[in-house]
């Protein structure tokens, strides 16, 4: 037993077939045979499948206005209005199996490609997807746009999650979400944020705002307002900016690791301190360290917070390698000086780095003797010894700032 027919006509079912056919009357269900697979049009009965098309489906929905269409084979649309599967090209296979699921004005237009519902989205490209949200296009090949408002994936294998605004177009490219966020570079990504840009090969922006990162293969996690040029590849970045934006920062140099306006804490809970690492030269590939040896800074249990700064410039010279430090940490670099002795108990030493106020520290190499300062000005010290000492002892003095 069947319902149907046994001629090679359209089966219809209907209601109201007197109403009018601008509302919901007359056709509600129209079943298509053709000698490969039959097409079946429900809902609305403006609702068509183009001629020549196999396979095709739409289960319902439609309005006067807005119809439902599906133009090349086994395209579906499930519901809604205005919704169209194929790409309306003439022939019926250039863009088959394409799918909406529903919601208003949506069109999947490529072979494989699936707009899941919302509003006015398209999916273009082969084996695209959009899942719903408002004017979103995925129109490269296998590109995904999940939802959100005018958002665009691109190139092939790109993939923009939502919110507003973003462009994933670089092949293979991602963002994740936010508004106004591009990743352009190829497999270059944009986590979130906003006014973010992700533009060199393999490049990544975590989050934040309006960061750059054009270098090939570097990362700036989040922050605000930096940039990592083209020259600045396999680079790292993040910038603490203030609320106004108005000390943005570009880094131009390759390799490096860049911290802005942010102090660096090596921070534990474990009872243990962090230490900072210097690793000596190596060049083996794979793992590490490895054999490789370094030196390392932590800090001792403490009773107060100490901060050392470093000298403002350079040793003056020769034998002026001596770091010292005051009270408050500022530190700087004394004299450190070797001299032969003269016969006798008293050693003028002439120094350009000695003040009336510099520490002078002295020790003898030589003769067991020990003295004292017995004179001090600009430019020289007297040590006096309390025995003499011989021209083959040498006179070891630091001068302290």
């Amino acid at each position: 037993n069947f319902l149907g027919t046994t001629d090679n006509q359209a089966f219809e079912i209907r209601v109201n077939n007197a109403g009018a056919a601008t509302g919901g009357n007359q056709r509600v269900m129209r079943f298509e045979p053709n000698a490969t697979s039959a097409n079946i049009i429900g809902g609305f009965n403006g609702n068509s499948v183009t001629a020549g098309a196999v396979g095709a489906t739409i289960a319902g929905g439609g309005a006067n206005g807005s119809t439902n269409s599906v133009t090349d084979d086994y395209g579906v649309v499930g519901g809604g209005a205005a919704n169209h599967a194929g790409n309306n090209a003439g022939g019926t296979s250039d863009a088959q199996f394409a799918t909406v699921g529903g919601g208003y004005d949506n069109t999947a237009s490529a072979n494989y490609s699936t707009v899941g519902g919302g509003y006015s989205n398209s999916a273009s490209g082969d084996a695209s997807t959009v899942g719903g949200g408002y004017s979103n296009t995925a129109s490269g090949t296998s590109s995904t746009v999940g939802g959100g408002y005018l958002n665009t994936a691109s190139n092939d294998y790109s993939t923009v999650g939502g919110g507003v605004t973003n462009s994933a177009s670089g092949t293979a490219s991602t963002v994740g979400g936010g508004v106004t966020n591009s990743a352009s570079g190829d497999r270059s990504t944009v986590g979130g944020g906003y006014l973010n840009t992700a533009s060199g090969a393999a490049s990544t922006v975590g989050g934040g705002y309006n960061n750059t990162d054009a270098g090939d293969f570097s990362a700036i996690p989040g922050g605000h307002g930096l940039t990592l040029d083209a020259t600045a590849a396999r680079s790292f970045g993040f910038h603490a900016n203030n609320s106004g934006g108005t000390r943005n920062m570009t880094i131009s140099t390759p390799d490096v690791a860049v911290f802005g306006n942010a102090d660096l804490w090596l921070a534990n809970n474990d009872g243990a301190a962090s230490e900072l690492r210097f690793f000596e030269n190596y060049s083996g590939a794979g793992a590490f360290p490895n054999t490789a040896n370094y030196t390392a800074f932590k800090a001792q249990a403490q009773t107060g917070d100490i901060t050392y700064t470093l000298p403002a410039s350079a040793p003056a010279g020769a034998g002026n390698g001596v770091l010292t430090a005051t009270a408050g940490g500022t530190m700087s670099w004394g004299s450190h000086r070797r001299v032969a002795a003269v016969a006798g108990t008293a050693q003028v030493i002439t120094d350009a780095a000695v003040t009336a106020t510099s520490t002078v520290i002295v020790t003898i190499s030589g003769t067991l003797a020990y003295g004292t300062i017995t004179a001090q000005g600009a430019g020289s010290f007297t040590f006096t010894t309390n025995v003499a000492l011989a021209t083959t002892d040498v006179i070891n003095y630091i001068v302290l700032p």
